[in-house]
């Protein structure tokens, strides 16, 4: 290769590499601007930051870009750090991959604060048309409520199962008797750890609650829905009483998650109804859930009757899609009623 060749080789790979600098500072600065827009303009510099370093590296010669490129990676790999130290699953819950359950979960899950992916992800989800600016507002202020009292925890929204590599949160009750157990089916949009926190303060801390991530679509009547309720019902904790375990499920999780009822020794659906074939179903929803109406679940209940199904249907007045958080009051009661066999 001679000199002219070799100097030429040299200037592509070096803009090449000078591209690549400029897409990810890109990338990092998009991320720094949906996190701002989404309410969280602290946790935004950071992205920002690293953005702007990456881009001062692409434009830069020499030490000047290499002093930036280090900086860039120096501020990640702080944030990172700081993070990977003080993530932790609320107290008595544990982050479970398969058999492996820790405190911190995935290093992955650690990164990001929750509040920060649900304020974000609400914030894209209004701005494509995916729910209204109402809804959008009555979400936000629903979960912010259970994870503003809580520290730091993994981002459950990330986690996600395949087949073989059951992802799940488990709350373990104090003592060392056995327990029921509650199954609970997230809807769209993932797992979230307000679910849980809402759960454990409304009087279901006493009970085992095992809560597997399947994705952000939870089509739980999909293959592998099926495979990881295989996996859960496998995988209970030695502890539950396996003749006393309750299913829950919410929205997608009502809705694609009772054809399971018949393997639970009974079923709570919230926000959500769905086909099935056991032989009572309990249901709540709320009078203003304009995602998925009252109209409609009361039409399928009445469906599931002429079937032969026992559907004991509750209307919650004043309450939406977010009653398991919001209303408490209205499905707790029922869920301790039927785990304990009142």
């Amino acid at each position: 290769m001679n000199g002219g060749t070799g100097t030429w080789l040299a200037r592509i790979v070096g803009m090449i590499a000078r591209l690549a600098l400029l897409s990810v500072s890109l990338a990092f600065d998009l991320a720094a601007l949906v996190c701002g827009l989404g309410g969280h303009p602290v946790l935004a510099l950071v992205p920002l930051g690293i953005g702007l370093l990456l881009g001062l590296a692409a434009v830069l010669r020499r030490r000047r870009a290499r002093v930036a490129l280090v900086s860039a990676l120096g501020l990640g790999l702080c944030y990172s750090a700081i993070r990977l130290a003080i993530v932790r699953a609320p107290e008595g819950w544990l982050v479970c991959e398969g058999t492996r359950c820790t405190k911190g979960g995935p290093w992955f899950a650690r990164l990001l604060p929750e509040a920060a992916s649900l304020d974000s992800g609400l914030m894209l989800a209004r701005s494509v048309g995916l729910v209204t600016p109402a809804e959008a507002r009555s979400y936000a202020r629903a979960f912010a409520a259970p994870l503003a009292g809580a520290p730091e925890v993994p981002n459950a929204l990330l986690l996600r199962s395949r087949p073989g590599r059951l992802v799940t949160l488990v709350h373990e009750p104090e003592g060392d008797g056995e327990v029921p157990a509650i199954v609970f089916l997230h809807g769209f949009g993932g797992l979230s750890t307000a679910y849980l926190l809402a759960m454990v303060r409304s009087g279901l801390s006493r009970f085992e609650i095992v809560a597997p991530a399947l994705d952000a679509f939870a089509r739980w009547d999909e293959p592998a829905g099926a495979a990881a309720i295989d996996e859960v019902i496998a995988a209970l904790p030695p502890r539950v009483n396996r003749s006393n375990v309750l299913l829950v499920g919410l929205s997608n999780g009502a809705i694609f998650g009772a054809r399971y009822a018949p393997r639970f020794h009974a079923t709570l659906l919230l926000s959500g109804i769905g086909e099935t074939d056991a032989p009572c179903l309990h249901v709540v929803t709320g009078r203003e859930d304009v995602r998925i109406s009252v109209a409609w679940v009361r039409e399928q209940a009445e469906q599931l009757r002429r079937a032969g199904v026992e559907v004991h249907l509750t209307v919650v007045p004043g309450a939406d899609h977010a009653l398991l958080i919001t209303h408490t009051e209205a499905w707790v009661p029922e869920a301790i009623s039927l785990l304990e066999g009142r």
